[in-house]
C-alpha cells in the first residue's frame, strides 16, 4: 500500500443505503429496521442446560424445558445516516 493514511481514512466511512449518500468518517451508522414479522417458536424440552454448586461445590447439571412462545423477527435492515434513520417511521 503506497499511501496508508489515505486507506485507513477512507475505512471509517461508509454509504447510506437509504439516500445513498457518502457518510464521513467519525458519524455512526444507525441500523434501520425495514421490515418485520411474526415468528412462533415451538415449545423444546430439555432445550436448556443449568448447572448448579451444592454448598459442598459439586456441580449438578439439569436441563430445563424452553416454554416457546411468539416474538418478532426482523426480515430487512440497513445501514441509515443519522438523518434518515431519525426521519424513518418508528
Amino acid at each position: 500500500m503506497s499511501h496508508p493514511a489515505v486507506q485507513n481514512r477512507l475505512l471509517r466511512m461508509y454509504r447510506c443505503q437509504l439516500c445513498l449518500c457518502a457518510v464521513g468518517p467519525g458519524v455512526r451508522a444507525h441500523r434501520a429496521i425495514l421490515e418485520t414479522r411474526q415468528k412462533k417458536y415451538p415449545f423444546r424440552p430439555k432445550a436448556n442446560r443449568v448447572i448448579r454448586r451444592s454448598e459442598r461445590g459439586n456441580a449438578k447439571e439439569r436441563f430445563v424445558d424452553d416454554p416457546g412462545g411468539v416474538g418478532e423477527e426482523i426480515v430487512r435492515e440497513c445501514l441509515a445516516c443519522p438523518t434518515c434513520a431519525r426521519n424513518l417511521p418508528q
